[in-house]
This record gives structure tokens, sequence and C-alpha cells, in this order.
């Protein structure tokens, strides 16, 4: 949890919890459709839970 309150996930687990590869996940937030966070030009990225979720429920079908 970040001082802000906010949980962030790395891609590993958002990858995880989506059931899809990390690669993907870096390819989802690299596109637009994954809020996320990164420490410098290469550092490490965060996403926010909140925005696995959103995501989780805008690809479910039904």
């Amino acid at each position: 949890m970040k001082p802000d309150g906010e949980i962030r996930m790395t891609t590993k687990e958002a990858a995880r919890y989506l059931e899809k590869s990390d690669r993907t996940v870096r390819n989802l937030c690299e596109s637009g459709k994954l809020s996320y966070y990164q420490d410098g030009e290469r550092g490490k990225i965060t996403i926010p839970y909140s925005s696995v979720l959103d995501y989780d429920k805008s690809t479910k079908k039904g």
C-alpha cells in the first residue's frame, strides 16, 4: 500500500489475477487500458488494484 492509501499490484500480481501473461499486462499498461505508475523511464511498474478490478469487470461477458 502506498502512503496515499492506494493498494498497488506488480505486473506479475496483476497477471496472476487476470489470468494473463506478465507481457500482456505490460502491453495493457502501454496501450492505456490499465492505469499504472512507473519509477523512472525503466523503473518498476505498479498498477492500482482498482484499475485491475475495473479492467477485469469490463472484459467479463454476461
